[in-house]
């Protein structure tokens, strides 16, 4: 029998373990889309203000 991983965490987070089923922020500077399988880091100088953004619109100029 073949198990798949499903990614169920809501978009910002990211699936970090497979024994105790956890999502995690992604952190500041970094977004996730529902479509992502990964966070994904802003371009340089950019940055995003919350831990869980969810779009490459999040990421902002550095102040």
């Amino acid at each position: 029998m073949i198990f798949f991983q499903i990614d169920w965490c809501n978009p910002g987070y990211l699936y970090v373990d497979d024994l105790i089923d956890k999502c995690v922020p992604c952190g500041i500077g970094f977004y996730r889309t529902n479509n992502d399988m990964k966070c994904i880091q802003c371009p340089n100088g950019q940055t995003t203000y919350t831990d869980t953004a969810t779009s490459a619109a999040a990421c902002q100029g550095i102040v």
